[in-house]
């Protein structure tokens, strides 16, 4: 099954992009109209929310022109996006470690499955972009 799914994404990697962009859209809702509504449950203070909702919405422009883009650019964009969604991790992670005695143990949940969501495909970009290189010098 995952083999179908990388063999499928090298043969149409820019579906990452939309993938990408659907987490960013999904990310910016919950971080900036469902959780600042339960702030005192999530404890995590809704202007750390505020920025961090900022960040997807920002990427998924970088998504939707990288979808659009020459095929050319598929690889360059591929890592481009995975960097942005590591960095995008570390910094919610220090934020929340900023915040560390006001965030509520369901707050912790949200980011850390937030987190490893992230960095699964963080990783799963960047390794089909480097599939994509590996296939064009053979």
């Amino acid at each position: 099954m995952i083999e179908k799914i990388i063999h499928n994404t090298t043969q149409n990697p820019k579906t990452l992009f939309l993938v990408d962009g659907m987490g960013a859209v999904l990310t910016a809702i919950l971080l900036g109209l469902v959780l600042p509504r339960y702030e005192s449950f999530f404890g995590i203070p809704s202007h750390m929310l505020n920025v961090l909702a900022t960040i997807p919405v920002l990427y998924l422009s970088i998504d939707i022109y990288a979808f659009y883009k020459s095929e050319v650019y598929t690889v360059k964009l591929l890592r481009i996006v995975a960097r942005l969604n590591f960095l995008y991790c570390i910094l919610s992670l220090g934020m929340a470690l900023l915040h560390f005695q006001n965030i509520q143990i369901w707050g912790w949940i949200y980011i850390v499955i937030e987190f490893i969501i992230i960095v699964l495909l963080a990783r799963f970009e960047m390794s089909i972009a480097n599939q994509l290189v590996d296939k064009t010098e053979q």
